[in-house]
């Protein structure tokens, strides 16, 4: 090796592209010792945990390597990707250690005594705390009026999001795109429906299930005609209607026609007509000329028995015919007067 300034070294780096902690309150991380010089361990693990307040820890050993401690630190950001910690340890005293993050729970971390010794291992932050979720879209009792929804959401973790899955009234959990915001397209069943959302962290904690409860209103278009003069009333051609409500219509006729019947979807000899919307109801209101216009008019008359006239088989009749087809009539037979009215 050349001397200095040309001396070069030979090893192996490692880049660390994770994202270092703001605060480390209330975090385990699992440690596994890699290397070390007396007084500190070269092999073993240990579970080291801050409270979730104040400064203070313990370390749990793993009763061969290494032992059970506590303490006091204080936690410093370094850079983007490495943080250092200074304890005072119940047993070993002092010591300054450094941790890489090489993503959002592991990495690597480096231990340094005053009193002598040296450390280094890996890690793996054992994340206790689960993630939180909503759903943005569709909001809680919305009323849909599309068969396919396109559910949003957001979700949120300490350290990182695994995934998020979504199940649509009791089909399959299913992952959704994303995870910090997500998405998903799903089906809908004509009436209510229930979206539940579930986050799952890197460190496999779940999130409270989260659900919604909407309505889909299926909705139909309905044709309307009419043959004859006449119009119904209202006017719901070529409406989007909610299948499964019911609609009421009323025919009216015009000059010189008569209702004759509804036919199509529903039949009915009533101008009113209630029928309950469907997919691909069609309906048809029916007017004919008036047959009543040529007989209309008042009539008068008087009767007797072929067989011999007398006082009470003779009498008067006299008659009103409508447009309509209704009339009335009256009769005087002797002393009897009848009324008909039909």
């Amino acid at each position: 090796m050349p001397a200095y300034p040309y001396a070069y070294q030979e090893g192996l780096f490692e880049m660390f592209t994770g994202r270092v902690p703001n605060s480390v309150s209330g975090t385990t991380v699992y440690r596994t010792v890699d290397d070390g010089l007396y007084p500190l361990a070269a092999a073993g693990t240990f579970t080291f945990t801050t409270a979730a307040s104040g400064n203070s820890y313990t370390s749990r050993g793993d009763g061969i390597n290494t032992a059970n401690s506590s303490g006091t630190y204080s936690y410093t950001v370094m850079n983007a990707t490495t943080g250092r910690l200074q304890l005072n340890d119940s047993v070993g005293g002092a010591d300054i250690t450094y941790f890489a993050f090489s993503d959002a729970v592991q990495g690597r971390f480096a231990v340094s005594r005053p009193a002598g010794g040296f450390q280094v291992g890996h890690f793996t932050i054992l994340d206790s705390n689960p993630p939180t979720l909503t759903i943005q879209s569709p909001a809680s009792a919305a009323r849909i009026t599309t068969a396919t929804l396109n559910i949003k959401g957001t979700a949120s973790d300490d350290f990182g999001l695994q995934e998020v899955r979504y199940q649509i009234n009791d089909s399959a959990w299913t992952i959704a795109a994303g995870t910090s915001n997500w998405n998903a397209t799903v089906g809908l069943l004509p009436g209510p429906n229930v979206i539940s959302a579930i986050a799952t962290d890197t460190s496999g904690n779940d999130s409270a299930i989260v659900s919604a409860s909407f309505e889909y209103v299926q909705m139909a278009s309905l044709t309307v005609s009419v043959t004859g003069t006449g119009s119904v009333s209202p006017n719901l051609n070529g409406q989007s209607l909610q299948v499964g409500m019911a609609y009421k219509l009323t025919a009216k006729a015009g000059a010189g026609y008569v209702f004759s019947n509804w036919t199509g979807s529903v039949t009915s000899s009533t101008p009113t007509l209630t029928f309950a919307m469907q997919n691909g109801t069609s309906l048809q209101a029916n007017f004919v000329p008036n047959p009543f216009s040529s007989v209309a008019g008042n009539y008068q008359g008087l009767f007797y028995d072929t067989g011999g006239i007398g006082n009470e088989s003779s009498g008067f009749l006299s008659a009103v015919i409508t447009t309509k087809g209704t009339f009335s009539a009256k009769l005087r037979l002797a002393n009897l007067n009848t009324a008909v009215d039909q």
